[in-house]
């Protein structure tokens, strides 16, 4: 691990930011000199804005599993369906290759396979 001194030598432009940490059964705190034989970053704030993040990833995306504090999986697959069926029925979006509102609505109820040629399945921007 760089040490600050090395850190900056490598990016003079770093900015460092200072956090609270702990030392033993103390609580986190803002220490003036901390040291990193002695303390030990505190992960408190960043769990709350990650608990923060999250909910609002969720309120978004019911799909959303949480891999990790800082990691998550969205299965947007509905929401873009629908987005794609709102922007067809405002005109946004028409069929490419003479396909009719039938098929359309066939490619929004059934998933594409991986497989299939995207630009040929998916309707195009008027």
């Amino acid at each position: 691990m760089d040490t600050v001194r090395e850190a900056r030598e490598k990016c003079p432009e770093l900015v460092l930011v200072h956090v609270a940490t702990f030392t033993g059964s103390n609580p986190p705190a803002y220490h003036k000199s901390p040291s990193a034989t002695t303390h030990k970053v505190s992960l408190d704030e960043y769990r709350r804005a990650s608990r923060r993040i999250m909910d609002l990833f969720k309120q978004q995306c019911s799909t959303m599993s949480k891999a990790s504090v800082d990691e998550a999986y969205f299965d947007a697959s509905e929401m873009l369906r629908q987005k794609i069926a709102d922007d067809f029925e405002q005109g946004i979006l028409e069929l490419s290759s003479g396909r009719d509102a039938v098929e359309m609505d066939q490619m929004l109820l059934s998933p594409i396979p991986y497989d299939s040629d995207i630009d040929m399945a998916l309707p195009v921007p008027v």
